[in-house]
């Protein structure tokens, strides 16, 4: 298959590379930050169609108009340690966390990429005791523990956490500190490894934070944020909107599928022969 043969060539190019920055003396952190800065490059230049925002086709697929603005209620910020092999890509949904929110509300940390790692250390030392780490796993707190456990007896987001939405409402801004989510973004295996590196209390959306649950329910990275931004006194309206955005990235991603495959359909009737897609129109 044409996409297996792709991604092989890709993987055996990666691989010699790897091998030549050892034989240089690449230890192996240093490999794994050189192998990332350098697949980020080829992906910024590949990807150059590419809507800054929306990470779509900006000429035919863009979906900005569909991603409604928001800005949370509750004085929080959700930092996004995104996997490098997940930035540009249209299929990923983390995305649309910063394409709807402030920059002062959400930001893209790329894993791989030492700037923005420094950046999120950062982040996590500057108030641990109101940042928690977005991870459905083992051991993981519910909200309420959170509260109960990590929370200053001082803190006003105690009295938001017991008192719901209204509560919330009445609190002013000022007073409630700078909650931090952290969200990881990737496939599990890339999430695990991110997970090791980060230090944070760790928490999972939903009233028992059952790992397997969530997975069973298929919960996607948005859908699992907004639902913990929910649970600390973010109005329910904001969930919906984040969903409403997952189902238009989502239309938009099969939208592209059936233009290939209709393609591939009309090339064959013709007769006509393949024609190999660039990267810079890819959807992934």
């Amino acid at each position: 298959m044409r996409g297996a043969g792709a991604t092989h060539k890709r993987f055996a190019h990666a691989a010699a590379r790897a091998e030549e920055l050892r034989a240089g003396g690449c230890d192996q952190d240093d490999l794994f930050e050189r192998l990332a800065t350098e697949a980020l490059a080829r992906k910024e230049e590949e990807r150059s169609n590419r809507c800054r925002r929306c990470w779509h086709d900006a000429a035919t697929k863009c979906i900005c108009s569909q991603l409604a603005p928001l800005r949370l209620a509750v004085n929080a910020r959700v930092c996004i340690l995104m996997h490098h092999k997940e930035f540009l890509s249209a299929g990923d949904d983390a995305k649309l966390l910063t394409a709807m929110l402030p920059p002062e509300q959400a930001r893209v940390f790329v894993y791989g990429r030492r700037a923005d790692w420094d950046a999120l250390a950062a982040e996590l030392a500057a108030d641990p005791q109101h940042t928690m780490l977005l991870w459905p796993g083992e051991g993981a707190l519910t909200v309420g523990e959170f509260v109960e456990r990590r929370l200053p007896q001082s803190s006003p987001w105690r009295r938001v956490a017991a008192g719901g939405r209204g509560e919330a409402e009445g609190e002013a801004e000022a007073s409630r500190p700078l909650m931090r989510v952290v969200v990881l973004d990737g496939v599990y295996n890339h999430a695990r490894s991110m997970y090791a590196s980060a230090s944070a209390a760790t928490v999972a959306a939903g009233a028992t934070g059952d790992a397997e649950a969530l997975r069973a329910l298929r919960v996607c990275t948005v859908e699992a944020a907004a639902l913990l931004l929910q649970e600390v006194g973010e109005p329910e309206a904001t969930t919906h909107a984040f969903i409403a955005a997952v189902v238009a990235n989502n239309g938009a991603l099969q939208a592209h599928k059936h233009d290939e495959r209709r393609e591939a359909n009309l090339r064959r009737r013709e007769g006509r022969p393949h024609e190999p897609r660039s990267h810079g129109k890819a959807a992934g």
